[in-house]
């Protein structure tokens, strides 16, 4: 059974994502987990003094960078078939690239991924002073039998080894690349399960009410489920084994890195919430399952473990992975009879994360509701009423800055202006 152990991604994928005597990767770093790394590596938050072991294939240690940052604690250097595992762990550098890397091989003679190295690397990697190990391998799950991968009974199951680690150490895996699958270890309970997702948007609504809804889709690859966390993937970037770098490696950018296991928990559950919150919104789900929506969101808030206050200094965590949550509970809130906290939980998002143009939009659009249940309401002060599409109107403009020429917004700011012409002409008085 040892050729069911697998390095879940495409083994010759190095020359072709990274040029060599550039020293750069292809595939571009857009978005908001590579912005909020730009920002954190710009802050000096690169890993400096951590320590992480990589479990995987070959290392090539004639690439200079991990050359520098890499030691090579089991197996040999590897030239040919040595892709895979240093995808991997040049991936972990790009993003905390003063990390220091154990680098674990556990191919055979045959370049073949084995239980029995694997064992021993385990072995190794328990008794080193590595914080958070990364294992872009596994193997799938037998029909009804979790703890019995392999043939062999005298050898524990990747997620009985992967349990020897816990809980002194953060473990972070691929979740698999074959859908209906289930794999260990990404599949043991304390384990970080990690994928690639595609972020499709979709438009519902008309005349100036429209709204852009966001759908967490399938990557371009057959993938497994029961990840706890997906990051957008990169054009051309196939495999969760090259997901579950880049998320191991943003614990080195956080304050702390174990709120790593808390912002996967908390994104776990906000990301069952945003789908049933779009489910309702393009009318698949009864309202009746607005509780279980707020509920999931109110435990997806209360597992992150760092509030960003206004005005402080940059905060990786939550400007990669909790302006997320708080932008899409923001607008469910705000959207179903909780505007002051949908508010709240918006602006947070803006200060977490001030270039996404998300949150700027979606505060805009509780403004110009507001207003617009407002306007015709008796008692209602001129002042509250001009204020509150003078936000939206801002709000709208600083979301197109950060997105030009994007049609919804501009009708949605359009719209705005418009309502607040007619705010100014109601408050006026008389001839």
């Amino acid at each position: 059974m040892e050729d069911e152990l697998e390095l879940l991604g495409g083994t010759d994928y190095f020359d072709r994502l990274y040029d060599r005597e550039a020293g750069r990767w292809r595939f571009a770093r857009e978005g908001d987990f590579w912005e909020a790394v730009a920002r954190a590596q710009a802050a000096g938050w690169e890993g400096e003094g951590a320590r992480y072991a990589v479990i995987d294939g070959g290392f090539d240690l004639t690439v200079p960078e991990l050359a520098e940052r890499g030691s090579l604690m089991q197996g040999k250097s590897r030239q040919g078939g040595a892709s895979h595992g240093t995808t991997v762990a040049m991936l972990i550098l790009a993003v905390a690239p003063r990390l220091n890397l154990d680098l674990y091989c556990v191919l055979d003679e045959r370049g073949k991924p084995n239980e029995t190295l694997l064992r021993q690397a385990i072995e190794l990697v328990r008794a080193s002073d590595a914080t958070v190990v990364n294992m872009s391998l596994g193997a799938p799950v037998k029909q009804g039998w979790l703890s019995q991968l392999f043939a062999t009974t005298n050898i524990p199951s990747t997620c009985d080894l992967a349990a020897t680690l816990l809980p002194g150490k953060i473990v972070v895996a691929a979740v698999g690349n074959k859908a209906g699958r289930t794999y260990c270890p990404a599949a043991h309970p304390g384990v970080v399960a990690i994928g690639f997702q595609r972020e499709v948007r979709e438009v519902v609504g008309d005349g100036g009410r429209e709204n852009e809804v966001a759908a967490f889709a399938q990557p371009s690859y057959s993938q497994a489920a029961g990840a706890n966390y997906t990051l957008v993937q990169p054009a051309g970037v196939l495999g969760s084994s090259f997901a579950t770098p880049l998320v191991a490696a943003s614990a080195a950018l956080m304050r702390n890195y174990r709120d790593l296991l808390n912002y996967a928990d908390a994104n776990t559950l906000a990301g069952q919430a945003a789908e049933l919150h779009r489910a309702l919104t393009v009318g698949n789900l009864p309202e009746k399952r607005l509780g279980k929506i707020a509920d999931l969101y109110y435990q997806a808030l209360a597992r992150i473990p760092h509030i960003h206050a206004s005005g402080e200094s940059f905060c990786f965590g939550c400007s990669a992975y909790a302006a997320g949550i708080h932008t899409n509970a923001g607008l469910f809130f705000g959207s179903t009879g909780e505007g002051e906290l949908g508010r709240v939980l918006l602006q947070r998002a803006i200060d977490q994360n001030p270039w996404s143009p998300h949150a700027y939009a979606n505060l805009a659009a509780l403004y110009t509701m507001a207003v617009e249940q407002q306007l015709d309401s008796p008692g209602v002060a001129a002042s509250s009423l001009v204020h509150g599409i003078s936000q939206a109107v801002l709000l709208y403009a600083q979301a197109l800055k950060r997105r030009p020429d994007f049609g919804i917004y501009q009708r949605a700011l359009t719209k705005s202006e418009q309502l607040r012409g007619r705010v100014l002409t109601k408050i006026q008085p008389g001839p």
